[in-house]
């Protein structure tokens, strides 16, 4: 086996100081826009790296628990906000690009099954955006309740369009598990860049929260267009064994969507509000 080739890229870095101004890597955005949480930061060291040139400050930083990054701060954007270049190179990798990749994709075991959620808005929905509504308190127990099923089925790959309703509530309910389960993930599908600009700034904090927080984050748009939310709903069936829908029937992107589910042979449960 030859010796193991790094792949240089520029990222996006998001990162954190503490009290003695050490700089902490906390995220990357790959060059796909997929967004991956740095599980934890190894050495730092100024180091030169030979293999793809520059030099600077080295982080070596793990990403689900298998993938292992070297981050390179070159001197010339030592006092951006962001890293910079960043080399990157897959933990026993046979020095591949897609290697490293994968392991990061989908950085659950083997064995995973992935569940998408879809499910109506709020207008559409009996209680409508009142969330004290006991209705509301109900549905939101019930799909709690439901995931917490299908995580008993082996599923560990949870995937959320980031839309008011459904897509919200499923979404809060996977962080609240992950408590107890921690070995789930949690991955959200933006379909434009402002998706919520036009939402209260209630809804704007808990969508904010979500994407911070979720283990993986997928854009698969940044500019809004006529097919960016149908480009987001067959991502979401496209990457799932299963479509945990809340759908009453009614025409919309969520009955396009369990349509577009069942044509591709994908499994779907409803889930209904009273």
């Amino acid at each position: 086996m030859g010796a193991e080739q790094a792949l240089k890229v520029y990222v996006e870095v998001f990162a954190v100081f503490d009290e003695e101004g050490r700089m902490l890597p906390r995220w990357i955005t790959w060059e796909d826009g997929q967004r991956y949480r740095i599980d934890r930061v190894g050495e730092v060291k100024q180091a030169a790296a030979m293999r793809c040139g520059g030099q600077g400050d080295r982080f070596t930083v793990y990403i689900g628990g298998q993938t292992e990054l070297s981050l390179l701060r070159t001197q010339r954007q030592a006092h951006g906000e962001s890293l910079g270049q960043v080399v990157c190179g897959a933990q026993g990798g046979g020095g591949r690009e897609d290697e490293g990749m994968k392991a990061a994709r989908r950085r659950g075991r083997p064995g995973y099954k992935r569940c998408a959620f879809t499910g109506h808005r709020p207008q559409k929905l009996p209680f409508g955006f009142d969330e004290e509504d006991p209705r509301c308190i109900a549905f939101k127990g019930a799909v709690k309740e439901a995931i917490e099923g299908l995580i008993g089925e082996g599923y560990a790959h949870f995937l959320s369009g980031g839309a008011l309703g459904m897509d919200l509530f499923a979404a809060e309910a996977v962080l609240e598990l992950q408590k107890k389960y921690p070995w789930i993930i949690l991955e959200m599908v933006s379909p434009f860049d402002a998706q919520a600009a036009k939402w209260e700034r209630a809804y704007q904090l808990r969508r904010d929260r979500l994407f911070a927080m979720a283990d993986i984050v997928t854009a698969t748009g940044h500019a809004y267009t006529k097919g960016c939310m149908f480009r987001r709903n067959r991502y979401l069936v496209d990457n799932a064994d299963l479509l945990l829908a809340a759908y009453t029937g009614q025409p919309g992107g969520t009955a396009m969507t369990v349509n577009y589910a069942r044509e591709s042979g994908i499994q779907v449960r409803r889930i209904l509000p009273n």
